[in-house]
């Protein structure tokens, strides 16, 4: 029995986002982007850590 179509298409969205090889010049922003989200909600996360347990 095939996999029902919401199955293909939430399958087929997760690959489209992985760039072709992770040392590609292409991937390279990608990676920042990624880079710089963790970044951030590092930062937000100790701020509001300081901010609930002075």
């Amino acid at each position: 029995m095939p996999p029902a179509p919401h199955d293909r298409l939430a399958v087929g969205h997760a690959v489209a986002d992985v760039p072709d090889r992770p040392g590609s010049p292409a991937a390279t922003p990608i990676s920042l982007y990624k880079l710089s989200l963790i970044t951030m909600a590092a930062v937000i996360g100790y701020w509001i850590d300081r901010s609930a347990f002075p």
